[in-house]
């Protein structure tokens, strides 16, 4: 029978939410580093060191506080700092899944990379220095939302990704190279590009998307037509469609049954078919 838990144990998920260990918070005087199993001799697995990194708490504040007995460990990820702007700009967007912008200036950008995730036993996490609160509320849990969103993505059939997902990304590539009107909107009000996925072989019948922009942003007329028209010319050049509709929302003003009718789409990489 196991013994059990020790009163230090069972509060050490309670000490730690008091010092600051909560979702998206920076994790201070611990080493970033992340262990990948390989079909070695015995399945061994080596170390990958990010010099110069830190990790952020991915685990739901209520895992943190629970006891160990139930949730021995914290999910961390690893943050770590860029000054690629191609990964700045993506980060800082809603349409990455691998993503997410924590703190920017300078030039710079620490954002959590969600390829690269451990697990920290929450006695060892109790040695960290300290906890560093990085994210405003409302930048909390759009984190929440793109740490679950990671597994709540749909694998894209590869006929959408073919026709459809890769000339919208290839587009928005060259906009950030060759049309700075464009990529001001793109980047700076669209927080997301939502549509709904279609079924069976392009080309289809009808394409509807939707614009989600920054909470708070304001979109006037000669904007929404440039978005609008843009699509259009993407979607229906790249023949998949030759009816795009496209409707600009922000989180106040878009219904329910619309935000669960689409899905995200990623614009930081391709789907199945890459």
């Amino acid at each position: 029978m196991a013994e059990p838990a020790s009163a230090k144990d069972v509060e050490i998920g309670r000490q730690l939410i008091e010092r600051g260990c909560r979702q998206g918070s920076l994790v201070k005087g611990v080493p970033a580093r992340t262990p990948v199993l390989k079909k070695a001799a015995d399945w061994a697995h080596s170390e990958s060191v990010h010099d110069g990194a830190a990790f952020v708490v991915a685990s739901q504040d209520c895992d943190v506080d629970a006891r160990t007995k139930d949730e021995q460990c914290v999910e961390v990820m690893v943050a770590r700092w860029t000054g690629k702007k191609s990964e700045i700009d993506t980060a800082r967007k809603g349409n990455s899944w691998r993503l997410f912008l924590l703190q920017e200036g300078d030039g710079q950008a620490l954002v959590a990379d969600a390829r690269l995730r451990t697990w920290v036993e929450k006695t060892s996490l109790a040695e960290a220095q300290s906890f560093e609160t990085v994210l405003d509320p409302g930048r909390a849990r759009r984190f929440a939302r793109w740490v679950a969103g990671r597994y709540d993505r749909p694998a894209l059939d590869d006929r959408v990704v073919i026709a459809l997902q890769r000339p919208i990304v290839e587009s928005v590539l060259d906009a950030r190279k060759k049309n700075q009107e464009l990529w001001r909107l793109l980047d700076g009000l669209v927080d997301e590009i939502r549509f709904a996925v279609p079924q069976g072989d392009p080309p289809w019948p009808r394409l509807d998307f939707i614009f989600l922009l920054e909470d708070g942003a304001q979109l006037a007329g000669d904007g929404r037509r440039e978005l609008l028209g843009w699509l259009q010319a993407v979607v229906v050049g790249a023949r998949a469609t030759a009816e795009c509709h496209a409707a600009v929302e922000t989180p106040s003003s878009i219904s329910l049954r619309h935000y669960l009718d689409t899905e995200r789409l990623p614009l930081d990489y391709l789907s199945a078919a890459d």
